[in-house]
């Protein structure tokens, strides 16, 4: 069979239904093995969205409206914060949800403010290849994944690497 073959649609073929992850006020927002985007102007709580969402993972409680599959791990990566800010962003919405302790096996959060985007993507890779229990990965932000935001090959070449990590 040539190479191309393998990728030929055939609707013979009925695919499983994907199994949800995300969902926000009570719609699907992401299934496992897709990538999603939350975007927005600076200083918009993006942070504390993505910390929502690790912690509606870690609780199975509904938070900010987002309710997360509680199965597998969820890896968070942020490149942006200081230990001290991350520190207390979590712990205010700890409070805010009544959460007391989290289960550090079944989330990690890496701190990567400090490493270039190579290093980071090289860290990320690792994480993801030494866990096969990882089923959600949160990145905040994704502009500190390149060198230049504006560079269509660099861009187009950590959208490809997003396809290889979400198979």
């Amino acid at each position: 069979m040539n190479t191309y073959e393998h990728y030929a649609y055939n609707d013979t073929i009925i695919p499983d239904p994907m199994e949800v992850a995300i969902k926000i006020s009570d719609k699907c927002w992401n299934t496992y093995g897709n990538v999603s985007c939350f975007v927005g102007k600076p200083k918009s709580r993006k942070s504390t969205f993505g910390i929502g969402v690790m912690l509606a993972h870690q609780t199975g409680k509904e938070i900010f409206n987002i309710k997360v599959n509680t199965a597998g791990k969820l890896i968070y990566i942020d490149t942006e914060q200081m230990h001290y800010d991350f520190y207390h962003t979590l712990q205010r919405i700890k409070g805010y949800s009544e959460i007391q302790n989290l289960d550090h096996d079944k989330f990690k959060a890496y701190l990567f403010r400090m490493l270039d985007p190579e290093e980071i993507l090289d860290n990320i890779e690792m994480i993801l290849m030494s866990d096969p229990e990882v089923k959600i990965l949160v990145l905040d932000s994704v502009t500190d994944l390149v060198n230049d935001i504006n560079n269509i090959l660099e861009c187009k070449t950590l959208v490809n690497r997003f396809k290889k990590w979400s198979n």
